[in-house]
């Protein structure tokens, strides 16, 4: 069903504002989508898919950023593959330094992938959207080893931030769904929402790393207890992988055997191939030491 409603304003009138809801039929809901033509070559789509919601169709630039600024602070709350990542980042003793490289990382992926999404560079599809989602949450589970196995490993970096840009198309999807908010300020709503979600981050990670420190001057015992929180993140994404597969099997895309067995036959490729670039480079590097030895020795 379409609807058309036309309202005369006069040029100085800017603070045309409707509110909107779903429907519902068959059992199901059903979003309501809004396009307001604001000239012959300018139309503002809204969706409007949750709770009925005010829509101010010539929106200033604090309402804009207080949106964005709370489509922020919704997607830290619903992002429980980001909560595992922080768990296993700080469930181990990691130099200061590792860890804020590989923070880092993952910032500087997630950005990079929202913004892609922003410009129009970056639309994926439902089944594309699942499978990366799966991907982020096996990151997790790799990581959740590496804990337990290497974790000064030098390959945390290029973890942090394949899960920063896997998990950061999910996220530069719900932007591009709030797009229509921006109104004519559409630096105002990417600065609000990157920041929002990029500093609550680093804000998430600092406390967990600080709460994790505090437990392990309690001895050994407690030490122990902070690192089995990453088999926990671990197992959890697990199911998050085994999930995301369903939901691609139910889509048609691939079967979940299928889809299970080639992510775990290209990370145990990846993996294969990282421990075959990291021999030949530490070999390298020690001979290139053992001949500046030899050349000091001969010096003297």
């Amino acid at each position: 069903m379409a609807i058309d409603l036309d309202y005369p304003l006069q040029a100085d009138q800017t603070d045309l504002s409707a509110r909107f809801h779903t429907f519902r039929g068959n059992g199901q809901v059903i979003a309501t989508e809004v396009h307001y033509i604001v000239d012959d070559t300018h139309t503002r789509t809204f969706v409007v898919d949750g709770q009925p919601q005010r829509i101010s169709f010539a929106p200033g630039v604090v309402e804009v950023f207080r949106h964005f600024v709370d489509d922020g602070i919704d997607v830290l709350l619903q992002n429980v593959d980001f909560l595992l990542l922080a768990i296993c980042l700080i469930a181990v003793t990691r130099l200061s330094r590792t860890t804020a490289v590989g923070v880092a990382s993952f910032l500087v992926g997630q950005v990079l992938v929202v913004f892609l999404s922003a410009v129009g560079l970056l639309t994926l599809s439902p089944s594309v959207m699942s499978a990366l989602g799966a991907l982020a949450a096996s990151v997790v589970v790799v990581l959740a080893i590496q804990d337990v196995t290497s974790p000064e490993s030098q390959w945390l970096p290029a973890l942090c931030f394949s899960f920063g840009a896997l998990n950061g198309a999910g996220i530069g999807a719900r932007l591009v769904h709030e797009w229509g908010f921006t109104g004519a300020h559409v630096a105002a709503a990417l600065l609000a929402f990157v920041l929002t979600v990029s500093i609550g981050q680093a804000w998430v990670i600092a406390l967990l790393w600080s709460a994790a420190g505090l437990i392990r001057r309690r001895g050994r015992i407690a030490e122990l207890a902070v690192v089995s929180t990453a088999i926990f993140a671990g197992h959890a994404a697990v199911h998050r992988v085994i999930d995301q597969g369903q939901a691609l099997a139910e889509a048609g895309t691939f079967t979940l055997d299928r889809f299970l067995f080639s992510v775990t036959v290209g990370w145990a490729l990846l993996i294969l191939c990282a421990g075959i670039i990291g021999t030949a480079l530490s070999g390298v590097g020690g001979e290139s030491s053992r001949i500046a030895r030899a050349r000091g020795m001969e010096s003297r």
